[in-house]
């Protein structure tokens, strides 16, 4: 599959997950590290399943020299970002919430230039500075009164959004580290393994008085969206096993525009649509940049 057809695919994946997710998030609201937990687990299991697949059923290489601590790294650090993209969503929209991720896509780039020596080329700045664009615009769509966010201190969301950027651009670097030496396959294994043992303590610590709140429903909706990031999280890691870090992350700030507007749509969270559309098509244009 080529590089493009890839990123095309990402954004699309991408998009679908972060509708998804503010769906589960407002349903499994009392049971937060418990869905976490959940969707780690079914993320953990189709790594596991794909790696041996591809491995005729044999265990990958086992890790050595600096892997191990790659995987240490991507093991705290992606689940940490996780449950607070996951929390964010939840108090600010699916919308809003794909917008502030936008920090941590630019957090992640600037980590790839400082400490993998990414390059950048010329149509890449003008498509970051598209998308950049794009982001802007929709952050300016006020809100509107059918869909007003929760009502939580703006300390407690900035906090998340400091969280997630800083955890996600440290795990992506480690995750880019991994998927560079261990090979794609057996980083399915060895990676998303380490996700689940890092999700696992996150809630032996935080979630286990959650557990008499969790019913049936709570489990499967959990258990779905562990498949939905499952997805996601193979596109993402395919693409970074081919591209650079910077590209990637940057490529899948594209969904932030389609969120906003397929929120519209889907989730009825639908106002200023002039401006939703002038922001999808800025993004398009930046990540035509980007992919040619």
């Amino acid at each position: 599959m080529s590089i493009q057809l890839t990123y095309i695919m990402l954004v699309v994946v991408s998009t679908f997950m972060s509708l998804w997710t503010r769906k589960i998030s407002l349903i499994n609201k009392n049971v937060f590290f418990t869905t976490g937990l959940l969707n780690y687990l079914i993320v953990a299991i189709v790594g596991v399943w794909l790696s041996l697949a591809y491995n005729n059923f044999s265990l990958p290489t086992l890790p050595s020299g600096n892997l191990p601590l790659y995987l240490v790294g991507v093991g705290f650090f992606i689940p940490l970002s996780w449950l607070a993209q996951y929390k964010l969503v939840y108090l600010v929209g699916a919308a809003n919430g794909a917008i502030a991720t936008t920090i941590s896509y630019i957090t992640s780039a600037l980590f790839g230039f400082l400490f993998l020596a990414e390059g950048l080329t010329v149509t890449f700045g003008i498509g970051s500075i598209l998308l950049v664009t794009a982001t802007y615009i929709s952050l300016t769509i006020r809100a509107d009164q059918k869909h007003k966010t929760t009502n939580k201190s703006r300390s407690l969301k900035i906090f998340l959004v400091l969280v997630s950027s800083l955890a996600l651009a440290l795990g992506l670097l480690f995750e880019k580290h991994s998927v560079d030496v261990a090979g794609y396959w057996n980083y399915l294994f060895y990676g998303w393994t380490m996700q689940l043992l890092g999700a696992s303590v996150i809630w032996l610590i935080f979630g286990r008085k959650e557990l008499k709140q969790v019913n049936k429903r709570n489990v499967l909706y959990g258990l779905s969206l562990g498949l939905v990031v499952s997805l996601s999280g193979t596109t993402f890691v395919y693409a970074l096993s081919k591209g650079t870090l910077s590209a990637t992350v940057m490529v899948t700030s594209a969904k932030i525009t389609l969120t906003v507007v397929l929120a519209a749509v889907f989730l009825k969270e639908r106002n200023e649509l002039t401006k939703r559309l002038v922001a999808l098509a800025l993004a398009i244009v930046g990540l035509s940049f980007i992919l040619w």
